[in-house]
C-alpha cells in the first residue's frame, strides 16, 4: 500500500501544439457519454473566444469566460454510437469512435486502482479473452503515460483496474449491447482526506491548514469534476484503518466525501456505491477483538443505511491473511455489477444486497435481533448455529454469545448479566458465518441493546407478500422474524393485536366482530411492511 508520488494532471487537455481551443484531458477518442441526461463538455480556450460542440446531429455554441473556461451541455441522448465529436473554435479537435452508453467512476485506493496485470494476480487467462470493444477505460493515474481511453481488449486491459474490468464486464452482459465506460481515479495507499474535494476542505474544522487533505482530488478528481457519470463506486479504507488515529473520523470523513462530491458534480442525488472493507490477517479468535478494520466496516454501514441514494456492498468474506490486495477481484466486480444493475437499472431475478441488521431488544432475558435478508432468507454459511455474535455490558467486556436462527431472526443468550451491546463478525477477519441463500454474507455491525422493539413508523406493502383474508382469517405467510401486529378498522378503531408474532411460518388470525369491512396491518420487525387489506 506505498503511496504514489502526485501526479499533477490538472493542466494536461487534448489540443494541438499552438490551440487555442482544448478540452478537459478526459475526452478523447473512444470515450463513453453518458446516455439519458445531459452531456457536459468543457475545455480552455482565449478569452470571449466562441467554441462551437457538433455531435450525434447537436451543435452547441458558446462564449469562453474571461479566464478562458469554457462548457456546454449536449441534450440527453439514447444509447448509440459510434460517433464523432468535433470541436471548433480557432482550431478543430475530432474524437472519433465515441459512444453513448453508461459511465461509472471508480475511485479509491489500491484495491481499485490495482490492474489485470498485476504480479500478485494470475488473470492471465481473462485477461487473453477480453475482447469487448464496448467496454472502454480510462485511468487518471498513469504516470509519464498519455492519458487517453481505451477499448478493452487483450493488448489494451493489462493496464485496467481488475475490480472496475469484472464489475464493467459484469455490466456490458446485462445491458443489451450498451456501452460502459469505466472512469479511473485511484491511488494505493490514500487515506481518505486526501479524497475530499477542496470546498468540504476548506469548510472542515479539523483540516484547516493539512496539506495532505484534498490532495488526491486536486490531482486526481478535479481533471475529470463534472463528466458525466451515472455515479461512483468508492473502494477505500485500508489506510484508515492501519491508523487508530484516523480511524474515529471516518464517519464523518465518508459523508462529507459524498456530499462534497455531489455538489462538485451539481449531482444532488449521484448514486454511490460504497465497498466495505475485506479483511486481513489472521482469523479473529477474541469476542471483543480491537478492530479498526471493524470500526471503519460500521462507519460505511452507517453512512450509507443513513444518506439517501447510497449503497454498501458488503466484501468482508474477500480478503487475505498476508496482504491488503485480495485476489478475488473477479468476485468483487461481478459482486459490485449485480449492486448497480438491481439498485440502478431494475433488473430481478437474483439478489444483489447482503442480509442486514433491523433491530436489536430484548424479548425477556433472550436478545432478539431481526433481518432483512434483502430478497433471500437468512442462513448459515456453514455450521449448524449462528457464529460471531458477542455481547457485553457496560463494562465493555465482550464475550461470545449462544445464537440461534430462527426464519430471519438471530436469538441470542449470554451469561453476561446486564448486557448492553452487541457486534456481529468484529474483528480484522472476523468470525461469521451468517449469509443470504444466495451466498451474500451477512453485514457486520455494532448496536446497542433496546428495551422493546421498534415502533411502526411507516408504511410498505404487506400484500406483496402475499398476506390475504380467507373465511374471516388473516393469513400471512413466513416473512421470517419476529413481529408485532396491530390491527385496526378503517377509522382506526383497535379491532386485534398480537404481541411477538413469530414469522418463521404462516402466521393466522381469526378476524371477530360484525361490520369490519377494512383492517390496517401494521407489523413491526424493524423493516416496516403495511397494507389494508379488504375482509369480504
Amino acid at each position: 500500500m506505498r503511496r504514489a508520488s502526485p501526479l499533477f494532471v490538472l493542466g494536461l487537455l487534448h489540443s494541438g501544439a499552438c490551440a487555442a481551443v482544448a478540452t478537459g484531458a478526459v475526452f478523447g477518442s473512444h470515450m463513453v457519454l453518458q446516455r439519458g441526461a445531459p452531456v457536459p463538455v468543457f475545455g480552455t480556450a482565449s478569452s470571449g473566444e466562441t467554441v462551437t460542440v457538433t455531435f450525434n446531429g447537436q451543435t452547441k455554441s458558446v462564449a469562453a469566460s474571461g479566464s478562458g473556461a469554457w462548457s456546454v451541455k449536449l441534450d440527453a441522448m439514447p444509447a448509440g454510437g459510434p460517433y464523432t465529436m468535433t470541436i471548433k473554435g480557432s482550431n478543430t479537435l475530432t474524437y472519433t469512435d465515441v459512444m453513448v452508453g453508461e459511465v461509472w467512476h471508480c475511485a479509491g485506493q489500491s484495491n481499485m486502482d490495482t490492474r489485470m496485470a498485476y504480479s500478485e494476480y494470475s488473470f492471465a487467462d481473462d485477461i487473453k479473452k477480453a475482447n469487448h470493444p464496448k467496454l472502454r477505460y480510462i485511468t487518471m493515474r498513469q504516470p509519464n503515460q498519455t492519458i487517453q481511453w481505451q477499448q478493452v481488449n487483450p493488448t489494451s486491459v493489462g493496464n485496467m483496474t481488475a475490480t472496475g474490468y469484472y464489475f464493467g464486464k459484469r455490466l456490458l452482459e446485462n445491458l443489451d449491447g450498451v456501452a460502459v465506460g469505466i472512469l479511473n481515479t485511484s491511488v494505493g495507499g490514500t487515506v481518505i482526506k486526501t479524497w475530499l474535494d477542496p470546498a468540504t476542505v476548506a469548510a472542515t474544522a479539523d483540516l484547516k491548514g493539512d496539506a495532505d487533505a484534498g490532495s488526491m482530488y486536486k490531482s486526481w478528481i478535479k481533471p475529470v469534476e463534472g463528466f458525466g457519470i451515472r455515479g461512483s463506486v468508492y473502494l477505500q479504507g485500508e489506510n484508515d484503518a492501519s491508523s487508530s488515529a484516523l480511524t474515529p473520523a471516518y464517519n464523518k470523513r465518508l459523508e462529507a466525501l459524498i456530499k462534497g462530491w455531489r455538489k462538485a458534480w451539481n449531482m444532488p442525488d449521484m448514486p454511490l456505491l460504497v465497498v466495505c472493507l475485506c479483511f486481513k490477517g489472521g482469523k479473529q479468535t477474541a469476542a471483543g477483538e480491537n478492530s479498526n478494520q471493524a470500526s471503519v466496516r460500521e462507519a460505511q454501514r452507517t453512512v450509507t443505511d443513513t444518506i439517501p441514494n447510497s449503497i454498501l456492498s458488503v466484501a468482508v468474506d474477500l480478503g487475505s491473511t498476508t496482504t491488503w490486495h485480495y485476489p478475488q477481484k473477479p468476485q468483487l466486480g461481478a459482486r459490485l455489477g449485480d449492486v448497480v444493475r438491481g439498485w440502478k437499472y431494475g433488473q430481478t431475478g437474483f439478489a444483489y444486497l447482503s442480509p442486514r441488521p433491523t433491530g436489536c431488544f430484548f424479548r425477556g432475558s433472550t436478545i432478539v435481533v431481526p433481518w432483512d435478508a434483502r430478497g433471500g432468507k437468512l442462513a448459515l454459511a456453514s455450521g449448524s448455529a449462528p457464529t460471531g455474535f458477542a455481547v457485553a455490558g457496560s463494562d465493555g467486556n465482550w464475550s461470545w454469545a449462544t445464537a440461534s436462527l430462527k426464519g430471519d431472526t438471530v436469538f441470542l443468550t449470554t451469561a453476561i448479566s446486564k448486557p448492553t451491546q452487541v457486534h456481529y463478525a468484529w474483528g480484522n477477519n472476523p468470525v461469521m458465518n451468517l449469509s443470504s441463500t444466495q451466498g451474500l454474507p451477512a453485514t457486520p455491525f455494532r448496536s446497542n441493546i433496546a428495551s422493546a422493539p421498534p415502533t411502526f413508523v411507516g408504511r410498505a406493502a404487506i400484500r406483496s407478500l402475499g398476506a390475504r383474508v380467507v373465511d374471516g382469517m388473516l393469513v400471512v405467510p413466513a416473512t421470517g422474524g419476529i413481529a408485532d401486529i396491530a390491527i385496526v378498522d378503517a377509522s382506526g378503531r383497535s379491532h386485534a393485536s398480537v404481541r411477538d408474532a413469530d414469522l418463521s411460518s404462516e402466521f393466522r388470525l381469526r378476524l371477530v366482530g360484525s361490520g369490519v369491512r377494512n383492517v390496517i396491518v401494521k407489523e413491526r420487525d424493524g423493516s416496516i411492511r403495511a397494507e389494508r387489506v379488504v375482509v369480504p
